[in-house]
């Protein structure tokens, strides 16, 4: 599939391309793990921890006779897919409230949820350097949209509209704020120019390797404890679950830009 048109220069081409794996390659690698002969762990994953569970997988699979197969979305949407049955070993959400859910509404034996990041947000704005970035930059002509995920659906949504509230910019930027499905999503916004800034995970930009971003402060959201779950009682599935705890996984995870738990 070609780029967009708009997807012009080296750096918006780099965000596209990340796009574009994001909502193509990734399923398209799923898929063929299937064909490989060995055990498997169906992980349905919060957008914002993909890019650091594709760290992770080659060294899981590298200790266990099994592959990760990945489907990513939004907390909300795959919390659904999960309720009306979709065949997911494990669910790694981006907040503690669904996998709690889970574990109270199902007759199966989950097991129970474990805090495995702790998500960290981050206001990107690729147009604008760091050294020049302020928060009264938001509400000039420069910026005509800024992109958040839906708090409906979206942990880190949630954040950014708190984010918002505490400084007062709820109100002042609500003819600029538009919303995506998740943190993916909104990272493509912003890469494609539809957006000049973005609320997103910290763990997004680190794996860009951008440094044109700013760090708010946790002080003015919630902690975003982002909890997994294990499905049912298969081997594979305790394997999984138990890595990502392992100090291993949890040294990628941390850099990759989360809190540990």
């Amino acid at each position: 599939m070609a780029a967009p048109s708009f997807c012009k220069g080296y750096r918006k081409l780099q965000f596209c391309i990340l796009g574009f794996v994001i909502l193509f390659v990734y399923p398209a690698l799923a898929k063929s793990s299937e064909q490989d002969g060995r055990g498997q762990v169906k992980v349905a994953v919060a957008s914002n921890f993909l890019a650091t569970l594709k760290l992770l997988q080659p060294v899981f699979e590298a200790q266990a006779n099994a592959s990760l197969v990945i489907s990513a979305g939004s907390t909300g949407k795959l919390y659904s897919q999960i309720i009306h049955g979709a065949p997911y070993d494990v669910f790694l959400a981006a907040d503690s409230a669904r996998p709690q859910r889970l574990k109270q509404r199902s007759q199966r034996p989950f097991a129970s949820p474990f805090t495995y990041a702790v998500g960290r947000l981050a206001i990107f704005h690729p147009e604008i350097p760091v050294e020049q970035f302020s928060l009264e930059k938001l509400t000039t002509e420069q910026i005509r949209f800024v992109a958040l995920a839906n708090p409906k659906t979206a942990p880190y949504g949630v954040a950014a509209t708190q984010w918002l509230q505490a400084n007062d910019l709820h109100h002042r930027l609500k003819t600029k704020l538009v919303t995506g499905e998740n943190v993916g999503q909104v990272l493509q916004f912003v890469s494609t120019g539809n957006a000049q800034i973005g609320l997103v995970s910290l763990s997004l930009l680190k794996h860009l390797r951008n440094t044109d971003y700013t760090l708010v402060s946790e002080l003015d959201y919630q902690p975003i404890k982002q909890q997994g779950i294990g499905l049912n009682q298969n081997p594979t599935t305790l394997a999984f679950t138990t890595f990502l705890l392992s100090l291993e996984a949890q040294q990628i995870i941390q850099a990759s830009g989360y809190h540990l738990p």
